[in-house]
């Protein structure tokens, strides 16, 4: 399929060829895409995501066809993507994050309650990102139970964020301060202002407003790790034992949307703190080690493993 597409470029672009009195080869047609030619100038202009080339050939009377789009590449490093100079306000991004979870699942939600903000109030580059995409990082990426979304999400964000200040790599410190948040923390933190819990059918008293809502300290930034000890803990409490909550249940999906929301809050706490210069690193500690070898591990491996 895709010689044939080259060949039928090649055709389409053989005026050029005569233009310079031979006929190109394939990979020079390609490498054209690369280089500016001829001393006359080739002129590049870079709209969006292509850049048109148009080649002066020296000697032609008059410019030839365009010959090809090339893809256009434009650079942003971390940091210069740009963020509002007061901060976002972190309820509205947790807010937006909770919603999001419903359709986007936990990775996709912290993304979009973040990212999809910063779409709204500065667009581009941020326009660029299609927080869809990130639908993969949902329930331990694909549901395979690995590191919770809500935390690949934050680390995603503020990677994509945050620069590089002098030695210290802002996006990757603040990445690790959330995971280590997130293992420490009895979540989830966050109360929606608008629940969905009872409008998806969900009928216990505690996951309604102004119900008690069970928590749960993961010590560990893994979905399975953490997804069961919230249900144990769910299951145990006083306030709803008639209910037996699983894994598919709505009430599992209300904590992990409040999850989301939980985790856009504090990244975006971080990142305004980054912003204004306040910053510093380390406040909830790091990963552990996985064994007598040094491996990298989570900052506690007891849960799945004897200890070493």
């Amino acid at each position: 399929m895709k010689d044939d597409q080259i060949n039928s470029d090649l055709e389409e672009c053989s005026s050029c060829s005569e233009a310079r009195g031979s006929v190109i080869s394939r990979r020079k047609f390609l490498g054209r895409g690369a280089l500016a030619v001829g001393a006359a100038g080739a002129t590049v202009a870079a709209t969006g995501g292509l850049g048109l080339l148009t080649n002066s050939f020296a000697g032609a009377t008059t410019p030839p066809p365009t010959c090809a789009t090339v893809p256009g590449t434009v650079k942003h490093p971390r940091g210069t993507w740009g963020y509002p100079t007061g901060g976002l306000d972190p309820a509205v991004c947790a807010e937006r994050a909770y919603h999001k979870f419903f359709t986007l699942f936990c990775c996709g939600a912290v993304m979009d309650g973040i990212i999809g903000t910063l779409q709204e109030t500065l667009g581009s580059p941020y326009t660029n990102i299609d927080t869809n995409m990130f639908k993969f990082g949902g329930a331990g990426i694909n549901g395979w139970g690995t590191v919770c979304g809500t935390a690949l999400g934050a680390a995603l964000t503020t990677n994509i964020i945050a620069g590089v200040d002098g030695t210290v790599d802002n996006g990757s410190a603040m990445s690790n301060d959330l995971m280590a948040y997130y293992a420490a923390t009895a979540m989830p933190v966050y109360v929606p202002v608008s629940s969905e819990y009872t409008t998806r059918g969900g009928t216990c008293p505690a996951f309604q407003p102004g119900g008690t809502f069970p928590t749960s300290t993961a010590v560990s930034p893994l979905c399975h790790v953490s997804t069961n000890k919230w249900m144990k803990a769910a299951n145990s409490a006083p306030v709803h034992p008639s209910y037996t909550i699983v894994s598919g249940s709505i009430e599992r999906k209300e904590r992990c949307a409040r999850l989301s929301g939980t985790m856009a809050y504090k990244t975006v706490e971080l990142l305004n703190a980054w912003k204004a210069g306040t910053y510093t690193s380390g406040a909830w500690g790091g990963p552990g080690v996985g064994n007598p070898g040094g491996s990298p591990a989570q900052n506690n491996c007891s849960d799945c493993h004897t200890p070493v």
